[in-house]
């Protein structure tokens, strides 16, 4: 089965724990580092950049990220994992797929959690990375911290602390570190 069998879906709660474990998960992790691949050889060789140069990727990923699409959590997991390497292949195609990514509101809730958690907890966390999420980060870190969810606040308090050591989000006024206090 593609997505698992219905049993073993609802027997993790962890989505990337499913995307690990189905040919799913499995294949868009492949569509992401062939993505990678791509673009490292179009840089190489001065080709198209981002996802010009794996268009077919990209719209295997617009795919997964449809809201009307009912996608496994565990792809949409997969995608938050590599969210830092996906800005530095495409910043601007990140960007402007935000809202499809973080979609906002109760009814987004599951479809937002599943990248932002296995973003904070298996993404690298880079300068280029924040700059794209600001925002979206802003508000992701004052939903975690109303949840009071420890895992979450844990992972979310790994991903901001070197941001912190860098000097790219301060104690001082606004950012993702005023929701703790």
């Amino acid at each position: 089965d593609l997505y698992g069998t219905p049993e073993r879906r609802g027997a993790s709660r962890d989505p990337m724990d499913e995307a690990l474990n189905t040919i799913a998960g499995s294949t868009m992790q492949a569509i992401i580092l062939y993505s990678l691949r791509r673009g490292i050889s179009a840089r190489r060789d001065s080709g198209p950049a981002g996802f010009e140069s794996a268009p077919e990727a990209r719209a295997l990923l617009e795919s997964c990220l449809a809201i009307t699409c009912d996608p496994p959590l565990g792809s949409r997991a997969i995608i938050g994992a590599y969210l830092s390497e996906l800005v530095a292949l495409d910043s601007a195609w990140v960007h402007a797929h935000r809202a499809q990514l973080f979609p906002t509101g109760d009814e987004g809730k599951r479809l937002r959690d599943a990248p932002w958690d296995a973003y904070l907890r298996h993404g690298r966390t880079t300068k280029l990375a924040f700059e794209t999420l600001r925002e979206p980060l802003q508000e992701r870190a004052a939903e975690v911290v109303a949840e009071d969810k420890q895992p979450r606040v844990t992972a979310l308090l790994n991903h901001l602390v070197p941001l912190y050591w860098s000097g790219l989000v301060t104690l001082d006024g606004p950012g993702p570190l005023q929701s703790f206090y």
